[in-house]
C-alpha cells in the first residue's frame, strides 16, 4: 500500500469501510472501529489527530491513541452510525416508519430492545 487514503485497498480487502464522498456535509471524523460487535476479539477504536492522509504520515507531527476496550468502540459506532445515518438514509424517513428503542446503553448482562412499524409510510 502506498502512502495516503487506503480506502480502495480496504473495500478490495473485504473491509467494511463507508465513503462520504459526493456527500455532504462530510463526515471529519478521525477514527477507525474495529469488531464493535465481536467480543470474542479485541474490540479497539484507533484516534486521534492523524488523519490517514499523505502529508499525516509524511509531514504533519500527528499522533495515534489506540484503545483496547468493548465498551468504548461501542460508543464509538453508536456515534458514528447515528451521524452516518443521518446523511445517508434521512432520520425523518426512518422516524416515520419504525419505533425502535436499545436500552440500557451502555449495558452489561441484559439489553431490551423494542421494535415497532408504526406503518407510517
Amino acid at each position: 500500500m502506498g502512502l495516503g487514503s487506503d480506502f480502495q485497498d480496504l473495500l478490495e480487502g473485504g473491509v467494511d469501510v463507508e465513503s462520504h464522498e459526493g456527500i455532504f456535509p462530510q463526515l471529519h471524523h478521525k477514527y477507525c472501529i474495529i469488531d464493535h460487535s465481536n467480543l470474542d476479539s479485541d474490540p479497539l477504536v484507533i484516534t486521534g489527530s492523524h488523519n490517514w492522509s499523505a502529508s499525516a504520515e509524511t509531514v504533519n507531527d500527528e499522533n495515534t491513541v489506540i484503545i483496547h476496550d468493548a465498551n468504548i468502540a461501542n460508543q464509538f459506532y453508536q456515534e458514528w452510525y447515528k451521524r452516518w445515518s443521518e446523511l445517508t438514509i434521512g432520520v425523518e424517513e426512518v422516524e416515520n416508519q419504525w419505533d425502535v428503542r436499545f436500552y440500557p446503553n451502555p449495558a452489561s448482562d441484559v439489553v431490551n430492545l423494542y421494535v415497532n412499524n408504526t406503518g407510517k409510510f
